[in-house]
């Protein structure tokens, strides 16, 4: 390993007005196909959940999905917000990856009306111990 390389990369995208964010099998196609879109291996199945449909806790957001895939470099998690039509996807690998591409997939499944992306690098000085 190179001295200088951190230990991984998060890639965080948040859509909005996604008109299919309660689609239960849509989040497990994501999260099923997603990996080999950018180069990584599944170490299993997506788990796909729906979530409570009303949390008990006052004031709490409605519910939505929530899923994960383990990745042989790390893992996907999805979130969604029914209510809000709210889609979150983190992607978190130590292996580098085509973030256009994977912004472009996530895009082209739930149609969001606006995107937020974020991109942060992991363990800076984790090349650097012995």
């Amino acid at each position: 390993m190179k001295k200088d390389k951190p230990f991984g990369y998060s890639l965080l995208i948040d859509m909005y007005d996604c008109e299919n964010a309660n689609d239960l099998a849509l989040g497990y196609f994501v999260l099923d196909n997603l990996p080999a879109v950018i180069g990584m291996a599944k170490q299993g199945p997506p788990i796909v959940i729906r979530g409570q449909e009303y949390l008990k806790k006052e004031g709490s957001e409605k519910g939505g999905i929530s899923g994960w895939i383990a990745l042989i470099e790390s893992g996907i998690q999805l979130h969604t917000i029914r209510e809000k039509k709210f889609v979150s996807i983190d992607i978190y690998t130590c292996k580098e990856f085509d973030q256009k591409v994977a912004i472009e997939f996530c895009k082209k499944h739930y149609s969001p009306k606006k995107v937020e992306v974020n991109f942060l690098i992991r363990g800076k000085e984790y090349g650097k111990i012995n």
